[in-house]
């Protein structure tokens, strides 16, 4: 491993920590979900200052690290909304919109050509 992958191999722990906060947020044990949520999300501001910084940037990094973010909403926002904390149409707004922004940049790689994912 070189110090340039550390921005991805950030985004998927990140990714992966998607399974224990759900099981914590099943588990009711919300604290340590929200902590865990926190580290994620320091773990997404870490790994875009590397890239950024010290131009560690990569075509994976650019698919994992949008990707790890919205695993983590979705899985959040489904595990809530399943357990009756969030509102159904919340939950299915949220979900609808992640929807059409991966079948946008879908299509528009299948049609048109490649997509370059870049942080806003």
């Amino acid at each position: 491993m070189r110090l340039r992958d550390i921005p991805n191999l950030l985004s998927l722990v990140r990714l992966a920590s998607a399974i224990p906060i759900a099981l914590l947020l099943l588990r009711e044990w919300f604290g340590a979900a929200l902590l865990t949520f926190v580290a994620a999300g320091i773990s997404d501001g870490l790994d875009g200052y590397l890239a950024k910084r010290f131009g560690w940037r990569s075509r994976l990094g650019s698919i994992l690290d949008p990707l790890a973010d919205k695993v983590l909403l979705v899985t959040v926002y489904l595990v809530l909304g399943s357990m009756d904390l969030l509102p159904l149409w919340l939950v299915a707004t949220v979900i609808t919109r992640d929807v059409m922004v991966v079948s946008g940049a879908l299509g528009y790689h299948m049609l048109v050509g490649r997509y370059e994912m870049a942080p806003s």
